[in-house]
């Protein structure tokens, strides 16, 4: 792991999810290569690897310690109540525009049979909602097209528990528009991550965008405002925007190097005491 540098940690205009995308994403960041070709080759590679590769120490199995809620009911894990848990999934996320990874869509959740014989409702980006979907290796083969079923929700609460044990350091990849993170508490401790709509900002679309995958854009006028049912809403968004430009959300939200150095020695002390043998 590494310091993050100076980014929006908070702006979302694309896409986000928590999983397997994001710590494919992570990687990559660190391997990238000049040409179109070779960094998708290195997506494949580095993709393969997690699947094949021992699993560090600060990550969970898969999305286990991971529940969502939208608009304040439950959203993931599906069906917890008869002991579902994330366990079974390896991603989770939305997408705003509906457009990921150059292979990925979203389209409104329908039975089997309106998925491979109708179109569906796609993602918009300028309806105001996120467009919510979950998923594992298996659900690419029931959605055709690489297109998954989605859920449309005004806001996401990520929550992330340590109540199943995990040490110190130990948290999720996320990615938001690409940019990779890893979230984690150097105290064990809870964490959660909020995300509603905050900005309308005026979007240019060219003469040959595809209605099937945006939708009719057109319907709205563009304007930029800030977003908010209430009028606190909208000012704790210009609070933390100018917490943004002053620096103050970065040092809130970013690690620093001495809590990145101990998350990876405590996780490192686990592995050693794991393999020490015991005497009969």
């Amino acid at each position: 792991m590494k310091e993050a540098s100076l980014q929006v940690p908070f702006f979302v205009c694309l896409y986000f999810s928590a999983g397997y995308i994001g710590y494919v994403a992570s990687r990559f960041q660190l391997n990238r290569h000049k040409s179109r070709l070779a960094n998708k080759a290195e997506y494949l590679r580095q993709g393969l690897g997690i699947v094949l590769e021992q699993k560090p120490p600060q990550l969970g199995s898969n999305l286990d310690a991971v529940k969502i809620e939208c608009e304040g009911e439950h959203y993931f894990p599906p069906t917890h109540h008869e002991g579902n848990t994330g366990n079974r999934y390896r991603e989770v996320g939305f997408y705003n525009i509906n457009w990921q990874g150059g292979a990925f869509h979203g389209a409104n959740r329908d039975s089997l049979r309106h998925r491979l014989t109708s179109s569906r409702q796609p993602v918009m980006f300028n309806d105001g909602m996120l467009d919510m979907y979950r998923g594992r290796f298996s659900s690419l083969l029931k959605n055709p097209g690489l297109r998954w079923q989605t859920d449309k929700k005004k806001d996401m609460l990520l929550n992330f528990s340590n109540e199943s044990g995990t040490e110190p350091g130990t948290g999720i990849f996320f990615q938001y528009d690409g940019e990779a993170r890893f979230a984690f508490s150097p105290t064990s401790e809870n964490f959660s991550l909020y995300i509603r709509k905050v900005l309308t900002i005026p979007v240019v679309m060219g003469p040959y965008h595809k209605a099937k995958l945006t939708g009719e854009v057109e319907s709205m006028e563009g304007c930029f405002e800030f977003s908010g049912e209430i009028e606190a809403d909208r000012e704790q968004v210009r609070r933390r925007i100018f917490s943004l430009i002053n620096g103050s959300l970065a040092q809130e939200m970013n690690a620093t190097k001495e809590e990145l150095i101990i998350s990876v020695h405590l996780a490192a002390l686990e592995v050693e005491a794991s393999t020490v043998p015991t005497s009969a």
